[in-house]
């Protein structure tokens, strides 16, 4: 939820002798008043740092460009913070925060986490979403709870008192009376590590059902439909990394049209976000690239009877 901006070419500058000056003068003076005009061979674009809600020029097919009908979320802003929040639920269904924490005194070690709960209506699909979010953050906090001695922590004399931590944080990215889309944002430190680590974890849920939505459920059985999603996102990391399509997946291999590549993904009203982790397709310092497939993309495999049905015809 980064494009890579191309280095300014460097100009040298002539500068005229005064002779020089004085003949142009001379010459301009007497030259006729017919009027030329001219517009430069080639202009100097500007660059504009990319940031949700900034469109951008996409090509969507190889040899083809189309107008701008994408987004371009920064790869640097890691986690919830590059992703806007819509909110559109009706009756009295709203949000609210929950929190848990804990502090391991024989490790060093503290946990902090916030989800999301759907309050002021009793309906099942309401209880089984509050289920589904409370479990997954359990799920990923359950390893971190032992509170047992690090033996190989404590030879150390430098990483013995070293605090490790391990948080969770979230943002509804969208919800409607059938759609609701929860990115979870998992960061911590172990000792040892030169640097924190990072990843996203999702929620979509179809409210409207009562189910955890699946990625392949949004689309007509039997359609390629993750060969379509990693042709458009490697096009779009090609632009994004400037690197070829091919020397994205030279390098990492991590890109292909598989389930797990494309696991963390979102929906907005706009369009459908594949979040890809820190290391996935490019280094750390590059942050966590994410790719805007528009609706209209998918138009064509798309189910008619899933969630996306209204998005995309209503």
């Amino acid at each position: 939820m980064k494009a890579v901006l191309s280095h300014k070419q460097k100009v040298k500058r002539q500068v005229l002798s005064p002779i020089c000056v004085v003949l142009l003068a001379w010459c301009c003076s007497c030259a006729s008043s017919t009027a030329v005009n001219s517009s430069p061979a080639n202009s100097q674009a500007k660059e504009t740092p990319p940031i949700a809600s900034t469109k951008q020029e996409v090509v969507s097919q190889p040899k083809q460009e189309s107008a701008a009908d994408s987004q371009t979320l920064s790869a640097l802003d890691r986690g919830t913070e590059a992703f806007e929040s819509v909110i559109n639920l009706s009756n009295e269904w709203r949000f609210e925060t929950r929190t848990i924490e804990k502090q391991l005194t024989r490790t060093k070690f503290s946990i902090a986490v916030d989800y999301p709960q759907l309050v002021g209506d009793q309906s099942a699909a309401a209880r089984t979403f509050n289920q589904a979010a409370s479990a997954l953050v359990a799920s990923d906090i359950n390893p971190y709870l032992k509170d047992n001695r690090d033996l190989e922590k404590e030879k150390h004399s430098h990483w013995k008192d070293v605090e490790e931590y391990h948080n969770i944080s979230h943002k509804v990215i969208f919800a409607s009376d059938e759609i609701i889309s929860v990115l979870f944002y998992a960061n911590g430190y172990s000792w040892g590590a030169a640097h924190g680590y990072h990843y996203p974890l999702v929620l979509n849920y179809d409210l409207k059902r009562g189910r955890v939505l699946k990625l392949a459920g949004l689309f007509k059985p039997g359609s390629k439909y993750l060969q379509t999603i990693a042709s458009y996102c490697l096009d779009d990391l090609s632009r994004q990394l400037d690197m070829t399509p091919e020397q994205i997946q030279e390098r990492s291999g991590r890109a292909t049209p598989t389930l797990k590549n494309y696991r963390a993904w979102v929906l907005t009203p706009k369009g459908l976000v594949i979040v890809f982790e820190e290391y996935q397709v490019t280094s750390y310092a590059g942050g966590e690239p994410k790719v805007l497939i528009p609706y209209k993309r998918l138009r064509d495999i798309i189910n008619p009877r899933g969630v996306l049905a209204s998005l995309i015809y209503g």
